[in-house]
């Protein structure tokens, strides 16, 4: 269908139940099939979750899971918030909160980037690179931000 409709991809999705001899009951197994200029692509979920399309259980429940897991990867790899070593558990504390607030921050500033914009799909470390950018001087310290028209200059004056 994909070749002699010239599309660039074509998906569609199925759905069967299989149970493997250590299983007690048969379970849904949902696919999404993908045929592309490149070739097949098939993914298959296996779940006891007996309602729903293949589709939505594709889209709401595995991809969801997946996008989860991609932001968690983001958290611990670009704002290092597993580091601990600290030696007083309250530092610690304090460290993972700061980290989840740059979390909280870096993810606000990726939903309000417009989708048009080069840094729509930019990684936690691109945007902070691209659109945060701090120098220090001996009594303030500018701070670039990004506006919608360009960047906007605010200065931060040091506390003594």
């Amino acid at each position: 269908m994909r070749a002699l409709c010239d599309k660039e991809a074509v998906r569609g999705f199925a759905e069967t139940t299989y149970a493997a001899k250590s299983w007690r009951q048969q379970r849904c197994v949902a696919a999404r099939i993908e045929a592309t200029r490149l070739g097949l692509d098939i993914r298959y979920m296996v779940t006891n979750i007996a309602t729903g399309t293949p589709k939505w259980l594709y889209a709401q429940l595995y991809c969801t899971r997946g996008q989860a897991k991609n932001l968690i990867k983001l958290h611990k790899g670009q704002l290092a918030f597993d580091r601990t070593s600290f030696r007083h558990p309250a530092a610690n504390q304090m460290r993972l909160v700061l980290h989840t607030a740059a979390y909280s921050l870096m993810l606000a500033l990726q939903d309000a980037t417009p989708t048009t914009h080069r840094l729509a799909k930019a990684e936690f470390t691109t945007i902070r690179l691209r659109l945060l950018n701090m120098r220090q001087s001996r009594h303030t310290i500018p701070l670039d931000v990004s506006t919608k028209h360009g960047v906007s200059r605010t200065t931060v004056n040091k506390m003594d």
